[in-house]
């Protein structure tokens, strides 16, 4: 069977033609197909980039028509959008060296949308007014004439209403403005001082906005009318920064200041100054509590030192003066007026180891009248005293014995006390129970009548006196302490004392 059909095949030339032909054409077919499918192929793939082009422009260009009411993320992206469309841009005009041109993202996208194939699909809303291109759909007029003179008209109303809008333009662009319309939106506006992104109102800064000073100084927070008003942080160049209420552009309200050198102050502001309640913490630990006028420690408050000393009481021109309590770390006290940063005036002081003085200080020394109590043996010096020493009064030991003190060419004298009154001992024990001025002052008035004049007075020998230790007949000071000197019939001796509280009168 296969014989006989080579052979037909053989001696057929003209079916062998055929057969080759119609080969060749099925061949040429299936080629074309595959061409016209890659075809179609890379048409729909084109197509679809095209679409997505036209998709991704179109979004693009809503978010850039919004007007106002938009959130702050949408503004941001509009900056964000714009930073894209005009890349190119930007290349096209300095390759042209006409860098200073604006770009309008606005309208590159719509001739983004114009030039793409899938640009009929744009709403109406987003295309721009059309009404001056109407001289090229106009519906034909047979009188040529008429026609051309009708173009005419339209093109001449076209230049016109371009001509205004450009004006418009021209006059309503506010200087400085980088991006936005620095009017009513979300814009950035150069200074000669530096420059501000963030929201404007009515061609002013109004809402959330951050602006950097040449210097790099730098306010982020909120604005009105052009001013630093509510809320916001600055941040100064060394370091220093400041978060809190601002008005009017000055720090005014509560706030917290963090200084350069380490410090940092927490509470009132006025006009940029410390002003009002707050706590100030120097960078090396000490603090103070209180009140302040004009950067100014003034009026109540309390200074705390890293050693642990404290002040409570009042302030003036950053002074202690007034009343106040100064507490030592060591356990002293003092509790009384203050001037010029000195005890001066009435008050109380407390040593640590029970002696306690009642009275006047000057410069912070005892000067004046007063009771001094000896935490030792509760012994009293009633009377006058000069830089920490009794100068003329009464002296009441344990046992009650009185002796009348004064210095006499610069010495310490003692003498008798001629008169006695018990109400010096009631109140010598209320003084030693309450720690009261009043009491103190009232057993002064009693010790002056007790000396009388100094006139009358006689020295009384102390060696004549049989009193083991002494009685104070002098003293020098040294540093921190004072060594006294104790006088009687059995001869000298010494005693140390800290050099702020005086002497026991007697030993």
């Amino acid at each position: 069977m296969k014989k006989t059909k080579k052979v037909i095949f053989k001696g057929n030339a003209e079916a062998i033609k055929k057969y080759n032909n119609q080969k060749f054409l099925d061949k040429g077919v299936e080629f074309l197909g595959s061409i016209i499918g890659i075809i179609i192929f890379v048409l729909i793939f084109y197509s679809f980039q095209s679409f997505k082009e036209y998709w991704t422009n179109k979004e693009d260009l809503k978010k850039l028509l919004k007007q106002e009411n938009q959130s702050k993320l949408t503004r941001f992206e509009r900056l964000k959008i714009k930073d894209n469309v005009c890349k190119d841009f930007a290349k096209d005009t300095i390759s042209r060296g006409d860098e200073n041109k604006e770009c309008d993202a606005i309208a590159i996208l719509r001739k983004r949308i114009d030039d793409n194939k899938f640009g009929f699909l744009l709403p109406d809303k987003l295309k721009q007014d059309k009404s001056f291109k109407t001289a090229n759909k106009l519906i034909p007029i047979k009188d040529k004439k008429v026609n051309n003179n009708l173009k005419k008209t339209l093109s001449s109303k076209k230049e016109l209403e371009e001509t205004k809008i450009l004006k418009v333009k021209k006059e309503t662009k506010i200087s400085g403005c980088l991006e936005g319309d620095c009017f009513n939106n979300f814009s950035k506006k150069n200074y000669s001082n530096g420059h501000y992104i963030g929201e404007f109102k009515n061609k002013k800064e109004d809402g959330q906005g951050r602006f950097i000073w040449t210097s790099g100084n730098e306010y982020t927070g909120e604005w009105k009318d052009g001013n630093r008003t509510g809320q916001g942080t600055f941040i100064w160049t060394d370091g220093a920064k400041y978060s809190g209420d601002f008005l009017d552009g000055e720090r005014t309200g509560k706030g917290t200041m963090n200084y350069s050198d380490g410090g940092k102050y927490t509470g009132d502001f006025l006009n940029g100054e410390r002003h009002g309640k707050g706590t100030l913490t120097w960078s090396d630990g000490n603090k103070y509590d209180g009140d302040f006028v004009n950067n100014i420690r003034d009026g109540e408050g309390t200074y705390t030192w890293t050693s642990g000393d404290k002040y409570n009481g009042d302030f003036v021109n950053n002074i202690r003066d007034g009343e106040g309590t100064y507490t030592w770390t060591s356990g002293n006290k003092y509790i009384g007026e203050w001037k010029d940063g000195d005890r001066t005036g009435q008050g109380t002081f407390i040593w640590k180891d029970g002696n306690k003085y009642f009275g006047e200080f000057y410069k912070g020394k005892m000067n004046g009248e007063g009771t001094f109590i000896f935490g030792e043996d509760n012994s009293m010096m009633i009377g006058e005293f000069v830089s920490d020493e009794i100068n003329d009064g009464v002296i009441i030991l344990p046992d009650g014995f009185k002796l009348g003190v004064f210095k006499k060419n610069g010495k310490i004298s003692y003498t008798r006390v001629q008169n006695t009154n018990q109400n010096i001992d009631l109140l010598a024990k209320q003084l030693k129970r309450n720690n009261n001025l009043q009491t103190s002052r009232m057993l002064l008035d009693i010790s002056k009548s007790l000396m009388g004049s100094k006139k009358n007075r006689t020295p009384l020998n102390l060696n004549n006196l049989n009193i083991g230790g002494g009685f104070l007949s002098g003293s020098s000071s040294s540093g921190m302490y004072k060594t006294c000197r104790y006088s009687s019939s059995l001869g000298t001796k010494t005693k140390t004392v800290f050099s702020s509280a005086p002497c026991p009168m007697a030993y």
